[in-house]
């Protein structure tokens, strides 16, 4: 409800939407699935976008340039179009698509096909991906078309088709959606749909792109000192600390002295410490965090 009114707020009263407030996460498809039955008893077969909130895109005439092209070819070749973010280093977080041979193009901006995706790579691969330049960062943007995306989970994931047919049958309501909820499964749209779909187009991306889910775009996003230390919120006293992140979003004082290549988050609730080469094993260590029971559930 809270991230609801904040949306709302956001957008404000001059805007018409629609929002729907999942009632417990279980990742992309389930929420792409609901999302475009609404748009299609709403709208008929309209073209979808799909943006992730945790993304920095500019300038917004390069990026807006793009999703209109990804549009034309997701309407006039019924294809699921994906931008791919040229790499501009061996990034080991993120995951990979492979393009095939080239498909359309528009002014400066390209359309290929795709070959495949490729999960978060090893060091060595993503440098063997770059060197190629036949591989393109995975941004996970989308467009299509939603009777083509539809098709492709009901192909795909038919039990999810038959559970959000099933909520559109019963107009969306809250009592519909949180059984809908309750019953579907937890699956990302790239594994249970793109991996598998036969008509993929990756469009190469002519804009800046971050992706802001990862303490290291805090250094890329933010400014960085002399000493390539970067701090974000306020306040914090720092002295003698090099090539660290700093992030005090606490409200409370926040002192730093001598820290070389940590990460170091305070929040209301939680204070997190880390060394940034150990980054890459992040989500290891919320797995074990989260079975260890030892912090409240409500931190993650």
């Amino acid at each position: 409800a809270f991230q609801v009114a904040a949306m709302h707020k956001a957008f404000g009263a001059t805007r018409r939407c629609a929002f729907i407030g999942e009632p417990v996460g279980k990742n992309t498809a389930p929420a792409i699935a609901c999302a475009a039955a609404l748009l299609k008893q709403r709208y008929g077969d309209a073209v979808m976008v799909v943006l992730p909130a945790d993304h920095s895109i500019g300038p917004a005439v390069d990026f807006r340039e793009c999703v209109r092209f990804a549009a034309d070819l997701a309407q006039s070749r019924e294809s699921l179009v994906i931008f791919g973010i040229p790499p501009a280093y061996p990034e080991t977080g993120y995951g990979y698509i492979q393009r095939s041979d080239q498909a359309a193009q528009q002014k400066k901006i390209k359309a290929y096909s795709v070959l495949r995706f490729v999960e978060k790579p090893s060091a060595n691969k993503a440098r063997a991906y770059i060197k190629s330049g036949r591989y393109f960062w995975n941004s996970g943007i989308f467009v299509w078309k939603v009777s083509v995306i539809l098709d492709e989970i009901k192909r795909l994931m038919p039990v999810l088709y038959s559970q959000v047919e099933a909520l559109a049958r019963k107009k969306f309501s809250a009592r519909a959606l949180n059984l809908y909820y309750r019953d579907c499964e937890k699956q990302s749209i790239d594994y249970g749909v793109m991996e598998k779909a036969r008509r993929v187009l990756v469009v190469g991306g002519t804009f800046a792109w971050d992706d802001v889910g990862s303490w290291e775009a805090m250094g890329r996003i933010h400014p960085t000192g002399p000493s390539g230390t970067t701090i974000v919120g306020g306040p914090v006293f720092e002295r003698n600390c090099r090539g660290s992140i700093i992030v005090n979003k606490s409200g409370r004082a926040l002192a730093a002295c001598g820290l070389d290549h940590l990460v170091l988050v305070a929040t209301d609730d939680a204070v997190l410490a880390i060394d940034r080469r150990r980054l890459p094993a992040m989500r290891q260590y919320v797995a074990a965090m989260k079975a260890g029971k030892m912090f409240p559930k409500e931190l993650f």
